[in-house]
């Protein structure tokens, strides 16, 4: 799975990346050009922008943030081991996105629990029978 960020986006399908037209432009160049069944591309604080047979953007969730080290990892690292809990693609980003939200409330490169998880997500997300097992 890619999961390139905006500016790293824009830079590989050479689209300058500054409205939805374009977003949708260059997040389905990459989907078919890298033949990708689901295409991402991270938003910073706006969220994450997928394009499967649709185009849509989940918002990142954020209560304060102190410091952004590590929230495009942690978007990756979570997104895969929601996947890997039988999550669909909606439901893992919607978990990656609270994951991002805890760690940018932190000091410093920092870690998230899935409790940690869970609880910032207000109860929103669908996906605690899935990975209790994990």
């Amino acid at each position: 799975m890619l999961t390139p960020n905006k500016k790293e986006a824009s830079e590989a399908t050479r689209i300058h990346i500054s409205n939805t037209a374009s977003l949708t432009e260059a997040i389905m160049h990459l989907k078919v050009k890298c033949d990708l069944t689901i295409s991402l591309i991270t938003l910073s604080d706006k969220g994450v922008a997928v394009f499967d047979d649709k185009f849509r953007i989940h918002p990142a969730y954020t209560r304060e943030v102190f410091d952004v080290t590590g929230a495009g990892d942690t978007v990756l690292a979570s997104l895969g081991f929601a996947l890997a809990c039988d999550l669909n693609i909606d439901e893992a980003i919607e978990f990656s996105n609270s994951a991002a939200g805890v760690v940018v409330g932190k000091i410093g490169s920092a870690t998230a629990s899935v409790n940690e998880i869970t609880s910032f997500s207000d109860d929103k997300l669908c996906f605690h029978s899935n990975y209790e097992n994990h």
